[in-house]
Parts: structure tokens; sequence; C-alpha cells
């Protein structure tokens, strides 16, 4: 079966992450600008305004709502780089990153639970089906709230997605020549995140416990 050239409209990419217990997280979303516009020049002027963005997403809850994120987690990092026509960094030489000293514990109640439970946030576009039309990212879940049938409470899932909404317009409140986006691999495709899904399903992220060395117990029959 053919599959489709890699071929990314040149864009940046945010990231950002950090200690998962003896794991790490990670999550990323992607900015596209118009283009006249310079991703490299962009990144190197937004680092510092993105990592504050990341940041008050990252500990600013609604009064009232348990904390959305795993205790285990806490951010240690955050990096805004222009990404090429293949997916890498444009300049593998000049990263762009803020190192956080020390690591920030998510604020609220957060529960200390196994590192592959995640909640998904959908990214959504106005486009309901094509190549950049959907998103999602993992974060790294508290399940303090769960209900006695096993979902995530809606006022949780209607909070998280408010704030990360919020996030988003921070980011394209960076340059108005950029907007958060969601970007395909082929075809040079992007579009604007126009909505944040929460669902009320926990879901996992297998490679979140990879680095964690299990050990076995066990007895003879």
């Amino acid at each position: 079966m053919a599959t489709r050239p890699i071929l990314f409209a040149e864009h940046a990419l945010l990231r950002f992450g950090g200690g998962l217990g003896a794991d790490t997280w990670s999550c990323g979303i992607r900015l596209a600008g118009s283009p006249a516009s310079s991703d490299t020049a962009f990144c190197e002027d937004n680092i510092d305004d993105a990592a504050d963005a990341v940041q008050t997403w990252w500990t600013a809850f609604p009064q009232g709502v348990s904390a959305y994120f795993n205790g285990l987690a806490n951010l240690a990092w955050v990096k805004l780089n222009a990404i090429d026509s293949a997916g890498r960094y444009q300049d593998a030489n000049n990263t762009n990153l803020v190192e956080i000293q020390p690591a920030i514990a998510p604020s609220g109640n957060a529960s200390l639970v196994a590192p592959q439970l995640s909640i998904c946030l959908t990214l959504r576009t106005a486009n309901k089906r094509g190549l950049a039309h959907v998103g999602r990212i993992y974060v790294p879940a508290a399940t303090g709230s769960v209900t006695g049938t096993g979902v995530i409470p809606q006022a949780l899932c209607e909070a998280l997605a408010a704030h990360t909404s919020n996030f988003i317009g921070d980011l394209n409140g960076l340059d108005n020549l950029y907007a958060a986006s969601v970007v395909s691999p082929h075809a040079e495709a992007h579009n604007p995140i126009t909505r944040v899904d929460v669902g009320n399903v926990l879901d996992t992220q297998q490679r979140r416990r990879r680095q964690i060395d299990e050990t076995y117990f066990g007895s003879d029959v």
C-alpha cells in the first residue's frame, strides 16, 4: 500500500514535560504562522512567554475543582523550536529551552496514581474530517475524583476543557501571526484549534511506565 510522503508545513513546536515518579511525561502543541513569518525568530522571541503560559496552565485550578494532574508529575522544562518540512528541528544546535528549577508540582489535591493513566485532551478544528482536522494530547491524570461508575465527573471535564481553552488563547496571543494548530505530517496541512474536548473515561499511555523497573513477587505452587 502506498504511503503519503512526509511533508510538514514549517511551524513552531511547543513541548513541555517533566518527571513522573521514576518515569517522565511530555506533551506538545504546534503553532502555525503565516508564510512570510520566521518560525525561528518567533521561537526565540516568545520562549519565555510560552513558558509562563504553560506554568499558568499547569498550576492554576478553578476554585472548587480537584486537581487534574497526577501528583507524581512535575513540570520541569518547556521548549519552543522551529520545525522543518521533515518534522525535525530547523536548527538542531539552537534549542530554545526553559528549565524550571525547582520543578513545579501540580496544584490541588493531586492523587498519586499509576504513571500510565492519562486524560486525553482532544484538540478540534473547524474541519470535521481530512488532514489536520483533530489532534490529541495526553496529560498525566489524577484519579481522586473518578466516580463509583469509573468515569471522570462532568464538572472536572468541563473545567479542564475550559482551562485548556484559555491556555490555547494565551498561546494565540503570543504573536498575531501564529495560532495554536493541528499540523499534519502530510501535504503541509494545518488548521487552527477551535475547541477543546475532554472525555470522561481515563486513557493510558503505556510508554510512560517503560522507565520504571518492574520487580516480580510470587509463590511456588
